[in-house]
């Protein structure tokens, strides 16, 4: 995680354990009820790993891909990570998950 992604992060008051990214595998999209991306093309590019994953793939953002605020300075990542936190509460009261995002986001 970049150091501006875990300012941003605070700057919304949660705190990030430390992780490690995974690459999709068609396993783990067996394993999971819904897949969303950050882009149509990321979408685009499960769908064509997993063609049986595309009724549970979607966009987090219905609306328009969530660009990657990656060199755009401090104020992108926080902008970003708002909308980011209000896509996924948005999700999690479409599917009725009741989970706060506030506070710490964890290791899955």
């Amino acid at each position: 995680m970049t150091p501006e992604s875990l300012q941003a992060l605070g700057s919304l008051g949660i705190t990030a354990s430390p992780h490690s990214a995974r690459n999709l595998t068609v396993e783990l999209a067996h394993q999971v009820e819904q897949i969303f991306c950050m882009t149509q093309a990321h979408r685009t590019a499960v769908i064509d790993l997993v063609p049986a994953a595309a009724a549970k793939t979607h966009c987090l953002d219905p609306n328009g891909d969530v660009e990657d605020p990656i060199g755009s300075g401090l104020a992108a990542y926080i902008n970003c990570a708002r909308r980011i936190r209000d896509l996924v509460q948005l999700r999690f009261d479409e599917i009725n998950l009741q989970a706060g995002l506030q506070g710490t986001l964890t290791k899955s």
